[in-house]
């Protein structure tokens, strides 16, 4: 299954919601999305959203693919 999630926040508003929802209390489906959001929001603007610690013993095969669109 499929399923576009379009957000429109700012960096400091996408920095607290990843904060809170990558924790390893967090429910697994809400980290599918928000672990490997964190992962590429690092990858574009590392030095913002390398202090963000997560679950990293959640499992990889579970990640959700990210997609930039205009």
């Amino acid at each position: 299954m499929k399923i576009r999630v379009v957000y429109s926040y700012t960096v400091p508003r996408w920095r607290e919601l990843l904060e809170a929802c990558v924790l390893p209390q967090t429910a697994q489906s809400i980290k599918e999305i928000m672990v490997p959001l964190l992962l590429h929001f690092r990858n574009k603007l590392p030095s913002y959203f390398d202090g963000i610690d997560y679950d990293n013993s959640f499992n990889r095969d579970y990640y959700a693919d990210i997609f930039e669109i205009d």
